[in-house]
This record gives structure tokens, C-alpha cells and sequence, in this order.
């Protein structure tokens, strides 16, 4: 990637992808091409450090919409124990700054729960969605009226990477859960 900015004349580009003489030589520096001095960027730690997003980065390119980058400072979530209904269950989750991705559900012989049972990936806002704002992943009505009474594995997977798995038991209409 390559930028100018005109007011000053550097030219910021990435490591490996300069060619041309004047530029950094492909070492990932900013080159004055008037001057000759180079510049080492570096990232540093910005923002609070507070989980969420610290600061955004916009890459502007000569053609197209330009891509806004979120710098996000997160903690592993953690989950607890919840009991409730297949009507309304909600799975308490400390986000601490981590995104949720998307979620699997499966029997205890391995095979997929709930609906759309050729998958074990299930529908995201349809099945379950976040709410950040309250701690929780809301498990929907549409996920449970698919679900064999008994228990059933979801595993969490969230932007960061981080996979939690949490244990389900449904028995009519009540249900309980906790982490694993």
C-alpha cells in the first residue's frame, strides 16, 4: 500500500512493496524524497487500553471507498450460568471488547442441534445475536423450537479467535445452562 501526503511530500509504504529508488527500498519507511531522511513508523499502544474499539484508521486509495480500520483492545469473554425458558434465555457474556463471530450447537454423539440441522453453524440474529449493551447472547425461540430435550454444546467463536464452549439442557420448556 502506498500513500502521499501532499502537504509534506512523504510516501508511507509497506514493507517489501516499494520499487521504486527513491522510495524506502521496500524497508517499510517514510522517505522525504526531496530531503532523504527516512522515518521508522511503529504502532504504538494508542487510546486507554479499555476494551472496545481505541482508535479507527482510515486507508484511503486513489480509486474505491476508502477502509476504515478499527484498532481493538480486548480481554477473553467469560460466560455464566443462566436458567430461563426456550422463550426467553439469555446467556450472560462479558464481551470486554471481543466480537462475537459465530456460534455452533451440537449433541452430545456430535451431531448438529437446532435448525438447520445439516450444520452445526447456526443462524446468526435468526437462531441467537448479541446484545453488548447487556452483557448477554439472546438465544432465540427459533433456535429452541428445533432442539431435542436434553443437552446440547455451543461453542462461541469470537473475533479474536478465542472459542468458548458453554453446556445447554433443555427439558420442555425450561432451560439451563453454564460455562464448560
Amino acid at each position: 500500500m502506498a500513500g502521499r501526503a501532499a502537504s509534506s511530500g512523504l510516501c508511507l509504504v509497506a514493507p517489501g512493496c516499494c520499487r521504486r529508488t527513491s522510495g524506502c527500498g521496500g524497508r517499510g519507511a517514510l522517505t522525504d524524497r526531496e530531503g532523504g531522511r527516512q522515518f521508522r513508523p511503529e504502532l504504538r499502544r494508542v487510546g486507554n487500553r479499555a476494551p472496545g474499539v481505541n482508535a479507527i484508521i482510515v486507508a484511503r486509495f486513489s480509486q474505491g471507498v476508502p477502509w476504515q480500520i478499527n484498532i481493538i483492545s480486548y480481554d477473553e469473554p467469560t460466560q455464566a450460568a443462566a436458567t430461563g425458558t426456550t422463550g426467553s434465555f439469555a446467556i450472560p457474556t462479558q464481551f470486554r471488547g471481543d466480537q462475537l463471530a459465530t456460534m455452533e450447537a451440537k449433541y452430545a454423539d456430535g451431531s448438529p442441534a437446532g435448525p438447520s440441522n445439516w450444520t452445526s453453524y447456526k443462524e446468526f440474529w435468526t437462531n441467537f445475536q448479541p446484545d453488548y449493551g447487556a452483557n448477554s447472547i439472546l438465544m432465540k425461540p427459533e433456535f429452541f423450537a428445533e432442539v431435542d430435550n436434553g443437552p446440547v454444546t455451543l461453542t462461541f467463536h469470537f473475533w479474536s479467535g478465542t472459542q468458548i464452549t458453554y453446556r445447554l439442557s433443555k427439558s420442555g420448556s425450561s432451560v439451563t445452562g453454564s460455562p464448560v
